[in-house]
């Protein structure tokens, strides 16, 4: 994998994990707690997840510096 596309994906995964938190907020804004509360605590769990792919995926980047 290219770092040309490592920084892709790592924008796609920004721009996904950036319409997670804003439907987590909608979600809040509409409807009280017991209602959204687990749908929240899945999108906050997937975001999570997210961000443990694009550090992996920075890391690759920093590892391939390395070695060059």
């Amino acid at each position: 994998m290219t770092t040309a596309q490592i920084i892709g994906y790592d924008k796609e995964l920004n721009e996904i994990n950036n319409q997670l938190l804003d439907i987590a907020h909608k979600l809040n804004a509409h409807f009280d707690m017991d209602e959204s509360s687990f749908a929240i605590m899945k999108i906050k769990q997937a975001t999570f997840d997210i961000h443990k792919i694009r550090v992996k995926l920075i890391n690759s980047i920093k590892d391939g510096i390395q070695q060059d």
